[in-house]
């Protein structure tokens, strides 16, 4: 059991760093051992480090897949930890990757719960408030989301932990609850800050680095300087390859695109579209099909629109 925990704690390490296929290795190897089936607080645990992966990967449902069966086997052992954990970064995939925010919106009392059943652990407790806010978010309730960040925030302060990835995560939505209120030049600073931040404790591997480049991209297309979003994509675009995650490598390929076509080069912007449409035709779905229409038109390009 000693060794399973300890490969278990190497995947969390790989988990933060973005080595996402040796990490889901070391989780696999675990969850194959006879010995895990039978003792269900390992099993609980390792199904809650393969849905962390995999949410980082961007495989989505095998994410809530993993998370819910953590969080049964948790709850059925009564592993409040895991069932913490697990229900609540199951409620984000729901609120936000998924699009279902209703549904983790009615799940919410029972997240609450289970989450104040660790409230001394300030993580598990922090974690709970950023998913929180995602939830109000996605049913755009922005004060009840500012808040549950705010509460984030100040925990982690309070504890000596802002600058980590978990804090690196509040204040990236409290700069998105910016640009949702068209505080734009607020947002910019703010992401700006949420980049540099990342960049120096996280590295430039992360899969979180092409989210929070893309989002400032699209505030600084929206405040009319799409040359700097697209100067700043492309800066992301030449280290890309190195982030094992393919859900952060498509948003970014995504952003670049959109700073293209913003910026004057639809031409460009519509062949990285059909080169995405290619290869990740699970990520690129009908919701993309406005933005390949717009750069057809300003291409004059009608053949691309279908």
């Amino acid at each position: 059991m000693q060794q399973h925990r300890e490969a278990l704690a190497r995947a969390a390490v790989l988990e933060q760093t973005a080595q996402i296929p040796r990490g889901l290795e070391l989780v696999d190897a675990v969850l194959a051992d006879p010995e895990t089936a039978a003792y269900e607080p390992l099993r609980a645990e390792a199904l809650l480090r393969k849905g962390g992966l995999q949410m980082r990967d961007g495989a989505w449902s095998a994410a809530l897949q993993s998370f819910e069966e953590a969080l049964w086997t948790a709850l059925g052992i009564d592993h409040a930890p895991v069932a913490a954990q697990a229900s609540s970064r199951r409620g984000f995939l729901l609120a936000t990757p998924l699009t279902r925010p209703e549904q983790a919106l009615a799940d919410l009392p029972m997240i609450t719960a289970l989450n104040r059943r660790v409230q001394q652990d300030v993580e598990l407790r922090a974690e709970f408030f950023v998913n929180a806010g995602t939830i109000h978010l996605q049913v755009r309730d922005f004060e009840r989301a500012r808040r549950s960040w705010q509460e984030a925030i100040a925990l982690l302060e309070a504890h000596g932990r802002l600058e980590t990835p978990l804090g690196i995560n509040a204040l990236a939505n409290t700069a998105i609850l910016e640009l949702e209120t068209e505080r734009l030049e607020e947002a910019v600073t703010s992401l700006r800050r949420v980049v540099e931040v990342s960049e120096r404790i996280m590295g430039p591997r992360q899969p979180e680095r092409a989210n929070f480049e893309g989002v400032l991209s699209g505030a600084l297309i929206d405040l009319g300087r799409p040359r700097e979003a697209l100067a700043r994509m492309r800066a992301l675009d030449v280290r890309i390859d190195d982030v094992q995650s393919k859900g952060a490598r498509f948003v970014a390929t995504l952003m670049l695109a959109r700073a293209e076509m913003m910026a004057g080069a639809p031409r460009e912007a519509l062949a990285r579209m059909a080169a995405l449409r290619r290869t990740e035709p699970a990520l690129f779905g009908p919701v993309y099909a406005p933005m390949v229409m717009l750069a057809a038109a300003l291409a004059d390009d009608a053949a691309a629109v279908r």
